[in-house]
């Protein structure tokens, strides 16, 4: 599960190491990182306002969701 708290993007539920890749509408990874139970968050600060996709891959895990950026 991801959440959104301003400009952190935190995930729950991460059990293992995993993939996160922000993705813009012209379909460009923009941002990846790799969370884990210890880093569940990533920082999106230098992202510009829009619409974006998250996709999350891991061995446990693997879910996409729109998120919008103001």
């Amino acid at each position: 599960k991801a959440s959104l708290t301003g400009r952190t993007l935190s995930f729950t539920g991460i059990k293992s190491a995993a993939t996160a890749e922000i993705i813009n509408t012209q379909g460009q990874v923009v941002l990846k990182g790799t969370i884990d139970i210890t880093t569940a968050s990533l920082n999106l600060a230098s992202l510009d306002a829009g619409v974006y996709m998250i996709r999350v891959i891991g061995k446990n895990v693997n879910f996409a969701k729109k998120i919008i950026l103001k």
